[in-house]
């Protein structure tokens, strides 16, 4: 859940919006928070359910950006939250923890659930999983599987691997944008952040026209420091200045960031990384506007979305695979009829797994 204000955050707390400033115009004081951000994360979550259900019967429409546009808005939250919470006197124990508590008892979950899985269809199969061995199962449990160097670049859960990096990043860059405060002047780190994010995304084009692995290693470790990075220097942006995005052309990037994201079935062209560096700016514009897009984003539906984003996922993917299964016994072939069963019950067991698992384990690791 993307929130600020007195909603929690890995159990923080953030201060709510004094009446009149900026804040106020983009947080609801009545529960403190940013419904736009909470409502893209839920509408991205089931485009990309819709995304991997069309891969199974080989429909490519793009959609691998909105990963970095997660990692985005976990870079602003955490900047929001946290930033000023060291500054009190936060300890690295207490934000590891609540870190802790809020990405790894759903993502144990699914990866034992995986496992079961894999040893499951070994036993039908007759024979040994290739991939279910004491150094990969370590690996799975100790989130490292997809990480470059120690990795075996091997991951049970497919989506499981940007929870991998996002937890890395929590304990290598966060540091260091926790030991860089507000020294840097925000402008030149906007121009240098820009100028980033634009090179990355034509390395991520020529990276994928090559077949290069982009989940995980260094490319997948890279699209989370960039990502991220970006997230904190729009949460700077948004705190140390007045500047705006003119609603109009708010409106145009969004539409623009959303046809580059599916442009490899609009276009044929794998242009959607060009979509990553309007990305931070969608998130400025959803943070200093309020237009009919923001109002979208913040409708009752899009936020509950946004809540059980993270069930949704990491559940998805064992969805698809059972319902392939049952369409496959069944003899049916109708590919709308399987991407609509797919969303519905992806969003079903993700409103089970949020209420059973996500939140009463996130209670019981925080002690409260």
């Amino acid at each position: 859940m993307l929130a600020t204000g007195s909603t929690e955050i890995d159990g923080a707390v953030a201060p709510l919006a004094k009446e009149g400033s900026m804040l106020d115009r983009v947080i609801d004081n009545a529960t403190g928070e940013i419904r736009s951000l909470t409502g893209i994360r839920g509408a991205s979550a089931v485009c990309i359910v819709i995304v991997h259900a069309c891969l199974t019967f080989g429909l490519a429409i793009g959609g691998g950006p909105l990963v970095d546009l997660f990692f985005g808005l976990s870079g602003f939250v955490i900047a929001y939250v946290y930033l000023p919470r060291f500054a009190r006197g936060e300890t690295w124990r207490g934000f590891a923890r609540a870190r802790f508590a809020r990405l790894y008892p759903l993502y144990f979950a699914t990866a034992l659930a995986f496992l079961a899985i894999r040893l499951a269809e070994a036993s039908v199969a007759g024979s040994p999983p290739k991939d279910v061995n004491p150094t990969q199962i370590f690996q799975e449990m100790a989130l490292v599987t997809a990480l470059p160097v120690i990795g075996t670049g091997i991951v049970w859960n497919i989506p499981a691997w940007s929870v991998v990096m996002e937890w890395w990043i929590n304990f290598t860059l966060f540091p260091l944008i926790v030991l860089l405060g507000s020294r840097a002047a925000i402008r030149p780190l906007v121009v240098v952040s820009g100028i980033s994010l634009v090179a990355w995304a034509g390395f991520l084009i020529y990276a994928d026209s090559r077949g290069f692995e982009l989940q995980t290693g260094w490319i997948g470790y890279g699209r989370a420091w960039f990502a991220f990075g970006a997230g904190w220097v729009v949460y700077r942006a948004w705190r140390e200045t007045s500047w705006r995005l003119p609603a109009r052309h708010g409106r145009w990037l969004s539409w623009a960031s959303l046809a580059l994201t599916f442009s490899p079935y609009l276009t044929g062209w794998a242009s959607e990384w060009l979509a990553v560096p309007l990305f931070p700016i969608v998130i400025f514009f959803l943070l200093t506007q309020k237009s009919a897009i923001c109002s979208f984003l913040s409708s009752r539906a899009l936020v509950f979305l946004g809540d059980i984003s993270y069930s949704i996922y990491l559940m998805h993917i064992m969805v698809i695979r059972a319902m392939q299964a049952l369409f496959h016994l069944a003899h049916f072939e109708n590919r709308l009829l399987f991407v609509f069963n797919v969303v519905v019950v992806t969003l079903i067991v993700s409103v089970v797994t949020y209420s059973f698992i996500e939140k009463p384990a996130r209670k019981l690791v925080r002690g409260r």
